[in-house]
Protein backbone atom coordinates (compact mmCIF):
# COMPACT_ATOMS: atom_id res chain seq x y z
CA UNK A 1 0.00 0.00 0.00
CA UNK A 2 1.04 3.67 -1.16
CA UNK A 3 2.24 5.87 2.11
CA UNK A 4 -0.01 9.14 1.75
CA UNK A 5 1.39 12.30 1.02
CA UNK A 6 0.71 15.10 3.56
CA UNK A 7 1.09 17.74 0.91
CA UNK A 8 1.26 18.64 -2.44
CA UNK A 9 2.78 21.88 -3.27
CA UNK A 10 1.21 23.99 -6.25
CA UNK A 11 3.75 26.38 -7.97
CA UNK A 12 3.01 29.14 -10.70
CA UNK A 13 0.12 28.78 -13.19
CA UNK A 14 1.03 30.66 -15.94
CA UNK A 15 -2.78 31.80 -17.08
CA UNK A 16 -3.53 31.90 -21.03
CA UNK A 17 -2.60 35.23 -21.44
CA UNK A 18 -5.86 36.09 -23.93
CA UNK A 19 -8.04 34.82 -21.20
CA UNK A 20 -6.50 37.21 -18.89
CA UNK A 21 -6.17 40.50 -21.20
CA UNK A 22 -9.91 39.34 -22.63
CA UNK A 23 -10.52 39.92 -18.64
CA UNK A 24 -8.54 43.29 -18.34
CA UNK A 25 -10.12 44.57 -21.72
CA UNK A 26 -13.86 43.85 -20.38
CA UNK A 27 -12.84 46.65 -18.00
CA UNK A 28 -13.21 49.04 -20.86
CA UNK A 29 -10.48 49.86 -23.62
CA UNK A 30 -9.49 52.78 -22.34
CA UNK A 31 -8.95 51.57 -19.33
CA UNK A 32 -5.87 52.42 -17.16
CA UNK A 33 -5.43 48.86 -16.41
CA UNK A 34 -6.01 47.87 -20.03
CA UNK A 35 -3.80 50.55 -21.30
CA UNK A 36 -1.07 49.19 -18.80
CA UNK A 37 -1.67 45.57 -20.09
CA UNK A 38 -1.27 47.11 -23.75
CA UNK A 39 2.67 47.94 -22.80
CA UNK A 40 3.13 44.18 -22.71
CA UNK A 41 1.96 42.27 -26.00
CA UNK A 42 1.87 42.59 -29.55
CA UNK A 43 -1.11 41.26 -31.88
CA UNK A 44 -0.31 38.57 -34.16
CA UNK A 45 -2.84 36.23 -36.36
CA UNK A 46 -5.79 37.63 -34.36
CA UNK A 47 -4.39 36.81 -30.95
CA UNK A 48 -2.36 38.81 -28.32
CA UNK A 49 1.84 37.59 -27.90
CA UNK A 50 3.57 38.13 -25.06
CA UNK A 51 7.42 38.71 -25.64
CA UNK A 52 7.58 35.07 -24.08
CA UNK A 53 5.32 33.84 -26.29
CA UNK A 54 6.60 35.52 -29.58
CA UNK A 55 10.25 34.45 -28.99
CA UNK A 56 8.73 30.64 -28.73
CA UNK A 57 7.54 31.10 -31.48
CA UNK A 58 9.60 32.32 -33.71
CA UNK A 59 13.39 31.37 -32.35
CA UNK A 60 15.05 28.74 -33.71
CA UNK A 61 16.93 27.87 -30.32
CA UNK A 62 15.67 29.88 -27.49
CA UNK A 63 12.76 28.50 -25.71
CA UNK A 64 11.78 29.00 -22.61
CA UNK A 65 8.54 29.66 -19.97
CA UNK A 66 8.69 30.32 -16.46
CA UNK A 67 8.21 26.97 -15.09
CA UNK A 68 11.90 25.96 -16.44
CA UNK A 69 13.19 27.32 -12.96
CA UNK A 70 12.75 25.79 -9.97
CA UNK A 71 10.52 27.21 -7.30
CA UNK A 72 12.36 28.87 -4.82
CA UNK A 73 8.79 28.95 -3.01
CA UNK A 74 8.02 25.84 -3.30
CA UNK A 75 11.92 24.59 -2.44
CA UNK A 76 11.30 26.66 1.18
CA UNK A 77 7.92 25.73 2.18
CA UNK A 78 9.05 21.37 0.93
CA UNK A 79 12.20 22.18 3.54
CA UNK A 80 10.49 23.62 6.04
CA UNK A 81 7.47 20.88 6.13
CA UNK A 82 10.20 17.86 5.60
CA UNK A 83 12.18 19.32 8.92
CA UNK A 84 8.91 19.02 10.52
CA UNK A 85 8.30 15.74 9.53
CA UNK A 86 5.66 16.48 7.05
CA UNK A 87 5.79 14.30 3.88
CA UNK A 88 5.58 16.49 0.75
CA UNK A 89 5.27 16.27 -3.02
CA UNK A 90 5.18 19.10 -5.47
CA UNK A 91 4.79 20.51 -8.85
CA UNK A 92 6.50 23.00 -10.09
CA UNK A 93 5.06 24.53 -12.92
CA UNK A 94 0.99 23.56 -13.14
CA UNK A 95 0.40 24.03 -16.41
CA UNK A 96 2.95 21.41 -18.23
CA UNK A 97 2.38 19.07 -15.36
CA UNK A 98 -1.45 19.01 -15.04
CA UNK A 99 -0.93 15.09 -16.02
CA UNK A 100 1.42 14.42 -13.34
CA UNK A 101 -0.68 16.26 -10.66
CA UNK A 102 -4.03 14.21 -12.10
CA UNK A 103 -2.37 10.67 -11.60
CA UNK A 104 -1.58 12.14 -8.00
CA UNK A 105 -4.83 13.10 -7.15
CA UNK A 106 -6.31 9.83 -8.78
CA UNK A 107 -4.44 7.95 -6.41
CA UNK A 108 -6.31 8.41 -3.75
CA UNK A 109 -2.87 8.87 -1.41
CA UNK A 110 -2.86 12.91 -1.09
CA UNK A 111 -4.13 14.26 2.10
CA UNK A 112 -3.99 17.96 1.21
CA UNK A 113 -2.79 20.09 -1.54
CA UNK A 114 -1.05 23.26 -1.37
CA UNK A 115 -1.75 26.54 -3.44
CA UNK A 116 1.04 28.98 -3.76
CA UNK A 117 0.07 32.54 -4.96
CA UNK A 118 3.59 34.32 -5.61
CA UNK A 119 3.07 35.96 -8.82
CA UNK A 120 -0.61 36.49 -9.17
CA UNK A 121 -2.86 39.72 -9.74
CA UNK A 122 -6.38 38.28 -10.67
CA UNK A 123 -8.11 35.19 -9.06
CA UNK A 124 -8.13 33.34 -12.49
CA UNK A 125 -5.30 31.12 -12.31
CA UNK A 126 -6.52 30.12 -8.33
CA UNK A 127 -9.36 29.30 -9.90
CA UNK A 128 -8.33 27.01 -12.29
CA UNK A 129 -6.10 25.00 -10.13
CA UNK A 130 -8.88 24.17 -7.97
CA UNK A 131 -11.29 23.62 -10.41
CA UNK A 132 -8.72 20.88 -11.49
CA UNK A 133 -8.32 19.55 -8.45
CA UNK A 134 -11.38 18.83 -7.99
CA UNK A 135 -12.46 17.32 -10.99
CA UNK A 136 -10.12 14.31 -9.81
CA UNK A 137 -10.35 14.66 -5.97
CA UNK A 138 -13.85 15.56 -4.03
CA UNK A 139 -12.08 14.85 -0.94
CA UNK A 140 -7.99 16.15 -0.91
CA UNK A 141 -8.37 19.12 1.30
CA UNK A 142 -6.92 22.69 -0.29
CA UNK A 143 -5.33 25.05 1.37
CA UNK A 144 -3.80 28.46 -0.26
CA UNK A 145 -1.91 30.44 1.00
CA UNK A 146 0.72 33.73 -0.06
CA UNK A 147 0.13 36.84 -1.10
CA UNK A 148 -2.84 36.99 -3.13
CA UNK A 149 -4.71 35.72 -0.32
CA UNK A 150 -2.84 37.86 2.02
CA UNK A 151 -4.86 41.29 -0.01
CA UNK A 152 -7.80 39.43 0.58
CA UNK A 153 -7.94 40.17 3.79
CA UNK A 154 -6.52 43.27 3.86
CA UNK A 155 -9.00 44.79 1.39
CA UNK A 156 -12.20 42.80 3.11
CA UNK A 157 -13.66 44.72 5.89
CA UNK A 158 -16.06 41.89 6.36
CA UNK A 159 -16.24 37.98 6.04
CA UNK A 160 -18.42 38.43 2.51
CA UNK A 161 -14.62 38.17 0.32
CA UNK A 162 -13.47 35.49 2.23
CA UNK A 163 -16.36 33.59 1.82
CA UNK A 164 -17.41 34.03 -1.81
CA UNK A 165 -13.55 33.30 -2.40
CA UNK A 166 -13.55 29.84 -0.62
CA UNK A 167 -16.93 28.98 -2.20
CA UNK A 168 -15.86 29.97 -5.72
CA UNK A 169 -12.68 28.13 -5.22
CA UNK A 170 -13.42 25.31 -2.90
CA UNK A 171 -10.78 25.40 -1.11
CA UNK A 172 -10.97 24.36 2.62
CA UNK A 173 -8.48 26.77 4.37
CA UNK A 174 -7.52 30.48 3.73
CA UNK A 175 -3.68 31.28 5.14
CA UNK A 176 -3.61 35.08 5.94
CA UNK A 177 0.20 35.50 7.13
CA UNK A 178 2.84 37.34 5.15
CA UNK A 179 5.27 34.06 6.22
CA UNK A 180 2.41 31.63 6.87
CA UNK A 181 4.56 28.53 7.22
CA UNK A 182 3.82 28.07 10.66
CA UNK A 183 0.00 28.32 10.16
CA UNK A 184 0.59 25.53 6.98
CA UNK A 185 1.77 22.79 9.58
CA UNK A 186 -0.79 23.71 11.89
CA UNK A 187 -3.14 22.82 9.46
CA UNK A 188 -1.72 19.35 8.09
CA UNK A 189 -1.93 18.66 12.12
CA UNK A 190 -5.10 18.93 12.40
CA UNK A 191 -6.30 17.15 9.49
CA UNK A 192 -4.03 14.59 9.98
CA UNK A 193 -5.60 14.03 13.54
CA UNK A 194 -9.23 15.45 12.73
CA UNK A 195 -8.82 17.78 15.92
CA UNK A 196 -10.51 21.29 15.29
CA UNK A 197 -9.10 24.19 13.88
CA UNK A 198 -10.28 27.04 15.96
CA UNK A 199 -7.66 27.62 17.66
CA UNK A 200 -5.39 28.02 14.71
CA UNK A 201 -4.03 31.38 14.49
CA UNK A 202 -4.09 33.35 10.83
CA UNK A 203 -6.15 31.07 8.85
CA UNK A 204 -10.03 31.20 7.61
CA UNK A 205 -11.84 28.14 6.78
CA UNK A 206 -15.59 26.41 6.15
CA UNK A 207 -17.60 25.39 9.62
CA UNK A 208 -21.52 25.50 9.56
CA UNK A 209 -22.06 26.97 6.53
CA UNK A 210 -20.15 30.07 6.72
CA UNK A 211 -16.68 31.00 6.81
CA UNK A 212 -14.95 31.44 9.76
CA UNK A 213 -11.86 33.83 10.49
CA UNK A 214 -9.74 33.45 13.33
CA UNK A 215 -7.63 35.40 15.08
CA UNK A 216 -4.44 36.68 14.16
CA UNK A 217 -0.51 36.36 15.50
CA UNK A 218 2.77 36.98 14.43
CA UNK A 219 4.52 34.27 13.33
CA UNK A 220 8.27 34.19 13.46
CA UNK A 221 10.23 32.26 11.58
CA UNK A 222 13.88 32.61 11.60
CA UNK A 223 15.56 32.77 8.29
CA UNK A 224 18.51 31.15 9.96
CA UNK A 225 16.47 28.27 11.05
CA UNK A 226 14.94 27.63 7.81
CA UNK A 227 17.14 28.02 4.98
CA UNK A 228 16.50 25.66 2.02
CA UNK A 229 17.84 22.53 1.64
CA UNK A 230 18.92 22.35 -2.03
CA UNK A 231 20.22 18.82 -1.68
CA UNK A 232 16.62 18.00 -1.76
CA UNK A 233 16.05 19.37 -4.96
CA UNK A 234 19.30 17.94 -6.79
CA UNK A 235 17.23 16.95 -9.74
CA UNK A 236 15.32 19.64 -10.31
CA UNK A 237 17.65 22.36 -9.80
CA UNK A 238 18.85 23.86 -12.97
CA UNK A 239 20.80 26.42 -14.45
CA UNK A 240 18.62 29.37 -12.52
CA UNK A 241 17.67 29.81 -8.76
CA UNK A 242 16.89 32.23 -6.66
CA UNK A 243 17.96 33.01 -3.39
CA UNK A 244 16.63 34.94 -0.35
CA UNK A 245 19.11 36.61 2.12
CA UNK A 246 16.57 38.94 4.17
CA UNK A 247 12.89 39.30 4.42
CA UNK A 248 10.70 42.38 3.93
CA UNK A 249 12.57 45.88 3.64
CA UNK A 250 13.98 48.70 6.19
CA UNK A 251 12.41 51.45 4.02
CA UNK A 252 8.84 52.66 4.36
CA UNK A 253 8.78 54.52 0.90
CA UNK A 254 4.99 56.26 0.16
CA UNK A 255 3.84 54.15 -2.62
CA UNK A 256 5.07 51.00 -1.77
CA UNK A 257 3.14 48.08 0.39
CA UNK A 258 6.02 45.86 0.59
CA UNK A 259 6.92 45.79 4.15
CA UNK A 260 3.07 45.78 5.12
CA UNK A 261 2.45 42.73 3.77
CA UNK A 262 6.10 40.64 4.53
CA UNK A 263 6.50 41.71 7.93
CA UNK A 264 9.28 42.64 10.05
CA UNK A 265 12.30 42.83 8.48
CA UNK A 266 15.18 40.10 8.91
CA UNK A 267 17.95 39.01 7.55
CA UNK A 268 19.92 35.52 7.35
CA UNK A 269 23.94 35.14 9.02
CA UNK A 270 26.44 35.13 6.01
CA UNK A 271 27.47 31.85 7.74
CA UNK A 272 23.76 30.35 6.66
CA UNK A 273 24.18 32.19 3.24
CA UNK A 274 27.53 30.64 2.94
CA UNK A 275 26.30 27.08 3.45
CA UNK A 276 23.56 27.51 1.25
CA UNK A 277 25.45 28.78 -1.92
CA UNK A 278 28.07 25.98 -1.22
CA UNK A 279 25.36 23.44 -1.64
CA UNK A 280 23.89 25.31 -4.89
CA UNK A 281 27.22 24.91 -6.17
CA UNK A 282 27.96 21.08 -5.23
CA UNK A 283 24.76 20.31 -7.47
CA UNK A 284 27.11 22.03 -10.22
CA UNK A 285 23.97 22.95 -12.63
CA UNK A 286 23.80 26.13 -11.30
CA UNK A 287 24.65 28.91 -13.85
CA UNK A 288 23.12 32.05 -12.88
CA UNK A 289 21.36 33.23 -9.59
CA UNK A 290 18.87 35.79 -8.53
CA UNK A 291 19.26 37.04 -5.08
CA UNK A 292 15.48 38.38 -4.55
CA UNK A 293 16.07 40.45 -1.65
CA UNK A 294 14.51 43.81 -1.85
CA UNK A 295 17.14 45.00 -0.18
CA UNK A 296 20.20 43.36 -0.95
CA UNK A 297 22.89 45.83 -0.72
CA UNK A 298 21.78 47.06 2.62
CA UNK A 299 23.33 47.19 5.39
CA UNK A 300 26.30 48.23 2.78
CA UNK A 301 28.81 46.62 5.18
CA UNK A 302 27.14 43.27 5.23
CA UNK A 303 26.65 43.22 1.40
CA UNK A 304 30.24 43.75 0.97
CA UNK A 305 30.77 41.58 3.16
CA UNK A 306 29.11 38.76 1.30
CA UNK A 307 30.59 39.46 -2.01
CA UNK A 308 34.20 39.38 0.06
CA UNK A 309 32.89 35.59 0.72
CA UNK A 310 31.59 34.93 -2.78
CA UNK A 311 34.83 36.15 -4.15
CA UNK A 312 37.10 34.28 -1.77
CA UNK A 313 35.04 31.01 -2.57
CA UNK A 314 35.62 31.32 -6.08
CA UNK A 315 31.81 30.47 -7.30
CA UNK A 316 31.14 29.21 -11.05
CA UNK A 317 27.88 30.90 -10.95
CA UNK A 318 27.45 34.56 -11.64
CA UNK A 319 24.08 36.44 -10.23
CA UNK A 320 21.65 39.53 -10.22
CA UNK A 321 20.07 41.12 -8.02
CA UNK A 322 17.92 43.74 -6.81
CA UNK A 323 20.05 47.17 -6.12
CA UNK A 324 19.63 50.39 -4.31
CA UNK A 325 22.28 52.37 -6.04
CA UNK A 326 22.21 55.32 -3.61
CA UNK A 327 24.56 52.72 -1.38
CA UNK A 328 26.80 52.45 -4.37
CA UNK A 329 30.36 53.51 -4.13
CA UNK A 330 33.96 52.12 -6.12
CA UNK A 331 34.46 49.54 -3.61
CA UNK A 332 31.21 48.28 -3.42
CA UNK A 333 31.15 47.95 -7.05
CA UNK A 334 34.61 46.70 -7.53
CA UNK A 335 33.60 43.72 -5.40
CA UNK A 336 30.05 43.21 -7.34
CA UNK A 337 32.49 43.26 -10.51
CA UNK A 338 34.73 40.92 -8.89
CA UNK A 339 32.43 38.43 -7.60
CA UNK A 340 30.18 37.72 -10.54
CA UNK A 341 28.06 40.12 -10.40
CA UNK A 342 26.02 39.89 -14.11
CA UNK A 343 23.34 43.04 -13.62
CA UNK A 344 21.29 44.81 -10.97
CA UNK A 345 17.62 46.14 -11.20
CA UNK A 346 17.34 49.46 -9.72
CA UNK A 347 13.72 50.96 -8.67
CA UNK A 348 14.60 54.71 -9.37
CA UNK A 349 10.67 55.31 -9.47
CA UNK A 350 11.48 58.94 -10.77
CA UNK A 351 14.11 61.54 -11.84
CA UNK A 352 12.60 64.82 -10.64
CA UNK A 353 13.34 65.44 -6.52
CA UNK A 354 10.26 66.89 -5.81
CA UNK A 355 8.84 63.65 -6.82
CA UNK A 356 11.58 61.46 -5.18
CA UNK A 357 10.50 63.60 -1.69
CA UNK A 358 6.81 63.22 -1.87
CA UNK A 359 7.59 59.17 -2.16
CA UNK A 360 9.93 59.36 1.06
CA UNK A 361 12.56 57.60 -1.15
CA UNK A 362 15.34 59.07 1.19
CA UNK A 363 17.66 59.38 -1.67
CA UNK A 364 19.06 62.12 -4.31
CA UNK A 365 19.18 62.08 -8.11
CA UNK A 366 22.41 63.03 -7.63
CA UNK A 367 23.11 59.81 -5.44
CA UNK A 368 21.36 57.98 -8.84
CA UNK A 369 23.47 59.46 -10.81
CA UNK A 370 26.69 58.89 -9.03
CA UNK A 371 25.76 54.82 -8.68
CA UNK A 372 24.79 54.43 -12.18
CA UNK A 373 27.75 55.92 -13.43
CA UNK A 374 30.20 53.35 -10.85
CA UNK A 375 27.46 50.42 -12.26
CA UNK A 376 28.46 51.39 -16.32
CA UNK A 377 31.81 51.84 -15.44
CA UNK A 378 32.62 48.41 -14.30
CA UNK A 379 29.81 47.67 -17.30
CA UNK A 380 27.07 45.70 -15.35
CA UNK A 381 24.04 45.67 -16.71
CA UNK A 382 21.67 48.09 -15.33
CA UNK A 383 17.27 47.65 -15.96
CA UNK A 384 15.45 50.84 -14.26
CA UNK A 385 11.96 50.99 -13.72
CA UNK A 386 9.78 54.07 -12.86
CA UNK A 387 6.90 54.69 -11.54
CA UNK A 388 4.75 57.71 -13.41
CA UNK A 389 1.70 59.57 -11.80
CA UNK A 390 2.86 59.69 -7.94
CA UNK A 391 1.61 62.88 -6.40
CA UNK A 392 3.37 65.79 -7.17
CA UNK A 393 3.86 64.43 -10.82
CA UNK A 394 3.36 66.37 -13.69
CA UNK A 395 4.47 66.36 -17.73
CA UNK A 396 7.57 68.34 -16.55
CA UNK A 397 8.94 66.58 -13.94
CA UNK A 398 8.45 62.91 -16.15
CA UNK A 399 10.38 65.00 -18.72
CA UNK A 400 13.10 65.35 -16.10
CA UNK A 401 13.10 61.14 -15.59
CA UNK A 402 13.28 60.96 -19.49
CA UNK A 403 15.95 63.05 -19.94
CA UNK A 404 17.89 61.15 -17.21
CA UNK A 405 17.36 57.61 -18.70
CA UNK A 406 18.79 59.66 -22.08
CA UNK A 407 21.49 61.28 -20.34
CA UNK A 408 23.43 58.13 -18.24
CA UNK A 409 21.56 55.16 -20.57
CA UNK A 410 20.75 52.39 -18.42
CA UNK A 411 20.41 49.01 -20.83
CA UNK A 412 16.55 48.60 -19.94
CA UNK A 413 14.11 50.03 -18.51
CA UNK A 414 10.27 50.13 -18.02
CA UNK A 415 7.98 52.70 -16.90
CA UNK A 416 4.36 51.88 -15.15
CA UNK A 417 1.42 53.71 -13.73
CA UNK A 418 1.23 54.17 -10.10
CA UNK A 419 -0.94 51.78 -8.31
CA UNK A 420 -2.79 53.46 -5.34
CA UNK A 421 -2.66 50.34 -3.25
CA UNK A 422 -4.88 50.60 0.18
CA UNK A 423 -1.94 48.98 1.90
CA UNK A 424 0.76 51.60 1.32
CA UNK A 425 1.36 54.38 4.22
CA UNK A 426 0.24 57.22 1.73
CA UNK A 427 -3.45 55.70 1.95
CA UNK A 428 -4.05 57.00 5.44
CA UNK A 429 -2.85 60.56 3.95
CA UNK A 430 -4.81 60.36 0.79
CA UNK A 431 -7.19 63.19 1.98
CA UNK A 432 -4.13 65.23 2.93
CA UNK A 433 -2.73 64.86 -0.71
CA UNK A 434 -6.67 65.01 -2.50
CA UNK A 435 -6.16 61.75 -3.72
CA UNK A 436 -9.29 60.08 -5.16
CA UNK A 437 -9.92 56.50 -6.12
CA UNK A 438 -7.61 53.68 -5.55
CA UNK A 439 -5.69 50.68 -7.47
CA UNK A 440 -5.63 51.74 -11.27
CA UNK A 441 -8.41 54.69 -11.06
CA UNK A 442 -7.04 57.29 -9.26
CA UNK A 443 -6.73 61.04 -9.45
CA UNK A 444 -4.84 64.16 -7.32
CA UNK A 445 -3.99 67.68 -8.10
CA UNK A 446 -1.23 67.22 -10.67
CA UNK A 447 -2.22 64.57 -12.42
CA UNK A 448 -5.01 61.22 -13.25
CA UNK A 449 -3.80 57.47 -13.98
CA UNK A 450 -5.48 57.76 -17.19
CA UNK A 451 -3.07 60.67 -18.12
CA UNK A 452 -0.61 58.88 -16.40
CA UNK A 453 -1.27 55.88 -19.04
CA UNK A 454 -0.96 58.83 -21.83
CA UNK A 455 2.37 60.20 -21.11
CA UNK A 456 3.72 56.31 -20.68
CA UNK A 457 2.85 56.04 -24.31
CA UNK A 458 4.15 59.45 -25.59
CA UNK A 459 7.14 58.28 -24.20
CA UNK A 460 6.81 54.75 -25.47
CA UNK A 461 5.95 56.40 -29.04
CA UNK A 462 8.89 58.97 -28.82
CA UNK A 463 11.31 56.37 -28.10
CA UNK A 464 14.65 56.49 -26.16
CA UNK A 465 16.88 55.37 -28.50
CA UNK A 466 19.73 55.02 -25.89
CA UNK A 467 17.58 52.68 -23.54
CA UNK A 468 15.36 49.34 -24.48
CA UNK A 469 11.94 49.34 -23.10
CA UNK A 470 11.18 45.67 -21.57
CA UNK A 471 8.08 44.46 -21.12
CA UNK A 472 6.63 42.59 -17.51
CA UNK A 473 4.46 40.03 -18.12
CA UNK A 474 5.72 36.77 -18.36
CA UNK A 475 9.15 38.67 -19.00
CA UNK A 476 11.03 40.42 -16.18
CA UNK A 477 14.68 41.45 -15.11
CA UNK A 478 15.57 37.52 -14.46
CA UNK A 479 14.65 36.98 -17.95
CA UNK A 480 17.16 38.96 -19.82
CA UNK A 481 20.27 37.12 -18.04
CA UNK A 482 18.16 33.64 -19.04
CA UNK A 483 18.26 34.47 -22.54
CA UNK A 484 21.83 35.43 -21.98
CA UNK A 485 22.98 32.25 -20.27
CA UNK A 486 21.24 30.11 -23.18
CA UNK A 487 23.66 31.68 -26.10
CA UNK A 488 22.05 35.61 -26.84
CA UNK A 489 24.79 38.28 -26.76
CA UNK A 490 23.28 41.53 -24.55
CA UNK A 491 23.18 43.19 -27.97
CA UNK A 492 20.73 40.60 -29.66
CA UNK A 493 18.38 40.36 -26.79
CA UNK A 494 18.43 43.98 -26.94
CA UNK A 495 18.07 43.88 -30.88
CA UNK A 496 14.96 41.69 -29.87
CA UNK A 497 13.28 43.36 -27.66
CA UNK A 498 13.51 46.63 -29.76
CA UNK A 499 11.63 44.38 -32.51
CA UNK A 500 8.77 43.65 -29.86
CA UNK A 501 8.43 47.26 -28.59
CA UNK A 502 7.86 48.06 -32.64
CA UNK A 503 5.14 46.08 -32.40
CA UNK A 504 3.81 47.23 -29.55
CA UNK A 505 3.66 51.27 -30.56
CA UNK A 506 2.11 50.08 -33.53
CA UNK A 507 -0.80 48.55 -31.10
CA UNK A 508 -0.81 51.95 -29.57
CA UNK A 509 -1.22 54.20 -32.62
CA UNK A 510 -3.29 51.54 -34.11
CA UNK A 511 -5.47 50.28 -31.40
CA UNK A 512 -8.02 48.76 -33.37
CA UNK A 513 -5.67 46.82 -35.49
CA UNK A 514 -5.05 43.23 -34.70
CA UNK A 515 -1.97 42.39 -36.94
CA UNK A 516 1.82 44.14 -36.37
CA UNK A 517 3.29 44.92 -39.66
CA UNK A 518 5.38 42.33 -41.67
CA UNK A 519 8.29 44.34 -41.22
CA UNK A 520 8.05 43.81 -36.91
CA UNK A 521 7.73 40.19 -37.35
CA UNK A 522 10.88 40.09 -39.84
CA UNK A 523 12.71 41.74 -37.39
CA UNK A 524 11.71 39.77 -34.28
CA UNK A 525 12.75 36.37 -36.90
CA UNK A 526 16.35 37.91 -37.50
CA UNK A 527 17.13 38.97 -33.94
CA UNK A 528 15.85 35.98 -32.54
CA UNK A 529 17.67 33.80 -34.34
CA UNK A 530 20.67 31.68 -33.13
CA UNK A 531 22.35 32.71 -36.50
CA UNK A 532 22.47 36.49 -34.84
CA UNK A 533 25.20 35.05 -32.16
CA UNK A 534 27.67 34.90 -34.58
CA UNK A 535 27.17 38.52 -35.78
CA UNK A 536 29.85 40.94 -34.01
CA UNK A 537 29.27 44.66 -33.38
CA UNK A 538 25.59 44.21 -34.82
CA UNK A 539 23.59 47.37 -35.13
CA UNK A 540 20.38 46.88 -32.41
CA UNK A 541 19.26 49.87 -33.27
CA UNK A 542 17.99 48.96 -36.98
Amino acid sequence: MNSVTDCILIGHNEMDFNTYADAVYALGKDSPAYRDLRLNFIWHKGERHTVTDILNKYSDSFQFHMGDVFSTTIAYLATYLHRRGFSYDYINDFKYEKEVLKEKLLSGNVMAVGITTTLYTSSGPINEICRFIRQYSKDVKIIIGGPYVLNLFFASQDQKTLQTFLKTTKADVLINSSQGEAALCNVLSAFKSGTSMDQIPNIAYWKDGTARVNFTEHENNKLDENTIDWNLFKEKVGKFVGVRTCLSCTFNCYFCGFNQRAGKHQMTSLEQVEKELDILESIGTVKSINFIDDTFNYPPDRFKELLRMIIRKNYSFKWNSYFRCQFADEEMVKLMEESGCEGVYLGIESANQKVLNNMRKGVTVEQYRKGISLLKKSHILIHTNFIVGFVGETKETLRDTVNFIKEFQPDFYRMQPWYFDRVTPIWKNRELFNIKGSNFVWSHDTMSCGEACGLIEEVLIEGIKESVWVPVHNFNLHNLYRLIHMGMSVDQVKGFLRGFTAGIKEGIQNPEKTEVSEEVISHIKKWSSKERILIKGGNTHE
